[in-house]
Parts: C-alpha cells; structure tokens; sequence
C-alpha cells in the first residue's frame, strides 16, 4: 500500500471515531434531559409545609413564616410553567398556626383561596392574590377547615365555648345556609365530595384533629346545601393529612394512609404503610392509582382498587409535597436550613 493511501486509511478512522464520540455525546444529553430538573423556586427563612396547587393557573402557593416579625410573613404564588415567583402578598392578617388548613376552590371557572384567621375566612383571587370577599364568623374561636363545592363553602370551626360547630355558605350570596351542626370533638379538618350513589347529595366528612375521638361525623346535604340526615364513622387519629376526591370510593387519612370506604366510614382496618412515615399523598383524578411521598426519597404508587403496591420512582431528595398536573408528578422539596432554598422537581407518572 502507497504512503498516500496509509493517509487516508488513518483519515477514515479518525473521522469514524469521532463521529462515534458525537453519537456517544448524545446519547449523553438525551439520558440528562430525560432526568427530571431540580428547578430552584426561592429562599426564605420559615416556612410552612402546607403548600396549595392552582392546577388551572399552574400555580402553587407557599407560606412564608416570620415568627420575629409578623409583617414579613407572606403568601407566595409560583408558577411552574414561567418556573418563577409571580406574585407575593403580606399575610400577618391570617391565622399561620398549626391545625389550621388553608385551602383552594372554583368559583366562576376560576381559582380561588381561602385564607382562615380566628374568626375570618378571606376569599382571594388565585391569580392576583387580590381579596374578593371576606366571612366573618362571630361566635368562631378559631376557623380550622374550608371546603368548596357546587357553589357552597362548608366551614369547620370551634366556637367560643369550645365546641366545633360545622356551617354551610353559598359562595356567590356569601349567605348563610345552614349553622350549628355538630361536628367532631376538636378541632375539625373536613373533606367534601359528591355522593357518587346519589347524585342529588353532597357528603361532608368530618374528622378530629388534636383528639382521641373515635369516630368521625359523615354529614350529607342535597345539592343547595340544605341539610339532611348525618352517620358516624370510625376515627384512627394518626395525624391530618387528608385526601379524597368524587371519583375514588374512600377517603385516605393520615401518617399511615389509613383508607376509610365512603359506603361504609366504619371500616378503616386497610392501612398502605404499617410503618407510617407518610409526608403527603395524592388520589389521581380518575381514582385510580395513590401518588405518596415518604422518609425514603422514593414516590411509591399503589393501586386504589385493591390498594397493593404497585412501584416505586426514585427521587433522592427531601420530598415535602406532592401535587398531580396531566401525567406529571410535581414534588416540592427543600431543607430546613437558614436560609431555606426550595425547588421543585417534575416527574412523569
């Protein structure tokens, strides 16, 4: 073989080289986009666990704490699409202690949250955070739960005598439809859902908080909030985390994700996890599957039909809440550190 024709033997083997390092590369940065990002939201010095999803918005609201100086105490709307914080409100107004549960509803196909103080609920806009209203509660010690529905908040509080008392309002009137009904012992956290055996009512389940009460209180309403009949259910405690939605047939409650069938609120004996650890859960919009996070860096999943355990993604990070966007798992996680950094990560479910 010639001198020249050695050249270009050598030429064709480096270029096939390094076209095989340009697929290698790829291959590379393929594997590094499938990888769920790490998104870095914002650094405050408290904070909350509580966290609240605008699914519409693309939202997701936290509480800044300040125990120092109640001003600096804040409302904060991320949106997670824009990957940044769009809004901020002041809220040393609103009650930011523990057993209180902040929450979120539709009105008019649009967003809005419900903020509790001691006797007041402060209706804002999901998207400016403006305040739309207010309901005032005279007799109320402190307001403990807000749930939306069909066009009705239902309202969990303790009075000044100590004793927790359910209300029902009509959102669009801020009108009072139904008041003294007895709910659990302390402290109430509820949960509303449309009765998927009668279309015509409306369920609302009460649950104790800080008590070892027994039993919980299944309170049904027709569909203008007016009230009818109640049942007793079963109450294992076992902390406030609460879940449920219209398309799942039981509701899931607390650190072992004890699950309570809606036919029968007496049976809580199937529990997902005998050894606890639960830091938040989701139910699927269709009912199926449960999307949990845990002590264990992993998102575990189970089936809603038998609840068996069905797999396990694994996530390396500190998970604090869990939300359901389509077909993505959404995961806030952070360190409690001065300051504390919070991030948010996406995964595909």
């Amino acid at each position: 073989m010639k001198y020249k024709d050695y050249l270009n033997l050598i030429t064709i083997i480096i270029m096939s080289l390094n076209l095989s390092n340009c697929v290698s590369d790829n291959e590379d940065n393929s594997e590094i986009l499938e990888t769920p990002n790490k998104n870095f939201m914002f650094e405050v010095n408290f904070i909350q666990q509580q966290a609240l999803h605008n699914k519409k918005g693309k939202i997701i609201y936290m509480f800044s704490l300040s125990f120092e100086n109640q001003s600096d105490s804040k409302l904060i709307a991320y949106n997670y699409e824009l990957k940044e914080v769009i809004k901020t409100k002041e809220i040393g107004l609103y009650n930011l202690e523990g057993g209180t549960r902040h929450s979120t509803g539709d009105f008019n196909s649009k967003t809005e949250l419900y903020l509790l103080s001691e006797n007041t609920i402060y209706i804002l806009s999901g998207d400016t955070l403006d305040e739309i209203a207010s309901i005032n509660i005279p007799d109320a010690d402190k307001i403990y739960s807000v749930k939306s529905k069909n066009g009705l908040l239902f309202i969990s509080y303790n009075n000044k005598s100590f004793d927790n008392k359910l209300i029902v309002y009509n959102r669009n009137s801020l009108k009072l439809i139904k008041n003294d009904i007895k709910a659990t012992s302390h402290q109430g956290v509820i949960v509303v859902y449309n009765d998927k055996t009668n279309t015509n009512q409306i369920k609302c389940v009460s649950f104790p908080q800080s008590s070892n009460d027994w039993k919980s209180i299944e309170h049904t309403f027709d569909l203008n909030g007016n009230y009818i009949s109640y049942d007793i259910g079963y109450n294992a405690g076992e902390g406030v985390l609460l879940e449920t939605n219209d398309n799942s047939n039981f509701i899931l409650k607390g650190s072992f994700g004890r699950v309570y069938s809606k036919e029968n609120l007496m049976n809580g004996e199937t529990i997902l996890n005998n050894n606890g650890g639960f830091v938040d859960f989701k139910i699927s919009i269709d009912g199926d599957f449960i999307y949990s996070i845990q002590n264990d860096s992993n998102i575990n999943i189970y089936n809603a039909s038998d609840f068996s355990f069905k797999e396990s993604i694994s996530i390396n990070q500190n998970a604090r809440n869990i939300f359901i966007d389509g077909d993505k798992l959404l995961i806030i996680n952070y360190e409690y550190s001065n300051p504390i950094n919070v991030y948010l990560s996406s995964y595909l479910n």
